[in-house]
């Protein structure tokens, strides 16, 4: 039977399409996903263009029914007696994974120390559990205040001028953060050779990510796999350029929880199908569906998951081994040709006015949605329960300034990660309006970083200045008068409380209910002008 053809007639589109369509499309594009991700089979190398390696065209045909899997789990968080943000913090940041981040600086600072000369090791203070909460506190405050440059967060210029000393010092906090997920060295041949690896650093975090999501929450039906959340913060290009630095790939659910993690060892190879296989290992045999960008997508993997009864939809690369002929074909614009093959996977390739997109899917259907956009049914799935682009605008918007190195960003990204997970479990299970992102920031720094302390409070017998400028304290302006002819003149009140000197002063404060007498030099500094 001959393929199923959709012939569209072009129309009129509209200018004001929304933004985030538009966005959408872009990191949907053949053009850009083709070109710049390279295959992750080695049959899509030159021998894959030869006649033995295609798949012959008897394969597919027309439309066949699609498998239907039951999903029956009720998704699920398990919070426990949390009701503040900060409890909803302590649940993903709890005692446990803050005592191995605890273990991990301690450890790689003697070792970064012990470089250097064995006695600044032996004089390194280890840092604790209730530093760690700070050094966090820090991190995550760093995002509230955009600046080019790490040191300018502890400037003094009035420009800036931000109190981070209020927390922890410049020197301190830069060198916990670079043992937090310093590079270990690792022995590569029988020469004694080393080279360092920031894949030993990260897979211990890594792993109790996976534990305490585990143990937290049980994600509903719809999954998805993007590349683009391993992209660090304000870079979200740089993957694209060089592919190999795609080393962290996440799974998350529509609502933007992330799941699990997976780190690929520097030395082995990044396929897109073992990546798949191991963070979809907890939710097999379930009937869930998973939505993955166009790094993971391939026949070979759609078939798989069918065994293991799991849904799989889309955007599928030119290249990849297995695809029909037809997906190298340039149709006309606005045409849709769908294929099926005998294990029911679809695929479809389809001419929008600027681009070619091809898609697989073994759950929806290829009939047209919008006849404006060319959208097809796994299309606009794919857009619906992947929401890429919010969330990774969310977390670039909300990240401090980018001078780290890169063998420390897997870990603050998945720091990110973490608190973006708490943020959403606290607006699912709150009832009545959702907070901001910003306003549960907030919450957060009020709890989990100390208050500075700006003003003694209290004062002693000996020094009463204190109190006297609690008393004049109003909305009075106060300002030196000489002493009326015929009074005695007065010793000078915050010389004697704040030096100790017995210094007469022929200026006093009108103002003030004790008519302190006061010299010109400590009139500011009195009434704290």
């Amino acid at each position: 039977m001959a393929a199923p053809v959709h012939n569209i007639r072009e129309m009129d589109i509209e200018e004001d399409v929304l933004e985030d369509e538009k966005q959408d499309d872009e990191l949907l594009s053949e053009e850009s996903e083709i070109e710049e991700f390279p295959s992750d089979d080695s049959s899509t190398s030159e021998g894959s263009s030869s006649e033995e390696d295609e798949p012959p065209e008897e394969e597919w045909g027309a439309m066949t029914k699609h498998h239907k899997f039951l999903f029956i789990l009720e998704p699920s968080i398990s919070t426990g007696l949390a009701t503040t943000p900060f409890d909803y913090f302590k649940l993903l940041f709890n005692n446990t994974f803050v005592n191995l981040l605890v273990s991990c600086i301690n450890t790689n600072a003697i070792q970064i120390l012990s470089e250097k000369s064995m006695k600044k090791a032996n004089e390194f203070k280890p840092t604790t559990v209730d530093e760690v909460y700070t050094l966090l506190g820090v991190f995550f405050l760093m995002g509230l205040f955009k600046v080019t440059n790490l040191s300018y967060y502890w400037s003094a210029h009035p420009l800036f001028n931000l109190k981070f000393e209020n927390y922890m010092g410049r020197d301190r906090f830069c060198f916990l953060f670079r043992a937090l997920a310093h590079k270990r060295p690792i022995r590569t041949d029988d020469n004694g050779d080393t080279r360092r690896s920031w894949y030993d650093a990260a897979k211990p975090i890594a792993n109790m990510f996976n534990s305490i999501m585990k143990s937290l929450a049980t994600p509903g039906k719809q999954l998805n796999i993007d590349k683009s959340t391993a992209h660090w913060f304000n870079e979200f290009n740089f993957v694209r350029r060089k592919p190999e630095r795609i080393r962290m790939h996440l799974l998350s659910d529509s609502h933007g929880i992330f799941h699990r993690v997976y780190l690929c060892h520097p030395d082995g190879k990044n396929r897109g199908e073992e990546v798949v296989k191991s963070l979809m290992k907890d939710f097999f045999d379930s009937g869930r569906s998973l939505y993955t960008c166009p790094y993971y997508t391939s026949v070979s993997l759609a078939e798989e998951l069918l065994v293991r009864k799991t849904y799989l939809t889309g955007i599928l690369k030119r290249n990849k081994h297995r695809n029909p002929s037809f997906t190298k074909k340039k149709l006309k614009v606005g045409q849709v040709k769908s294929l099926y093959n005998s294990e029911g996977v679809c695929i479809s390739n389809i001419r929008k006015a600027d681009k070619t997109i091809i898609t697989l899917s073994t759950e929806h259907n290829p009939s047209v949605i919008n006849k404006v956009t060319v959208d097809i049914e796994p299309i606009t799935k794919f857009k619906h329960h992947t929401n890429m682009f919010k969330r990774n605008q969310m977390l670039a918007d909300n990240a401090p300034c980018d001078t780290t190195k890169r063998n420390n960003r897997h870990v603050l990204y998945l720091l990110q990660a973490m608190f973006m997970n708490s943020f959403i479990m606290y607006n699912m299970k709150r009832s009545g309006d959702k907070v901001t992102y910003n306003d549960y920031r907030r919450s957060i720094f009020h709890d989990l970083l100390p208050v500075p302390n700006m003003v003694e409070s209290e004062s002693s017998e000996d020094d009463l200045s204190m109190s006297d400028r609690d008393e004049t304290q109003d909305e009075v302006i106060h300002l030196p008068a000489d002493w009326p002819p015929g009074k005695k003149v007065k010793y000078c009140r915050h010389c004697h409380t704040e030096r100790g000197l017995k210094k007469r002063t022929e200026y006093y404060c009108p103002q003030c209910p004790q008519k302190w007498g006061l010299c010109i030099e400590c009139f500011r500094g009195f009434h704290n002008y």
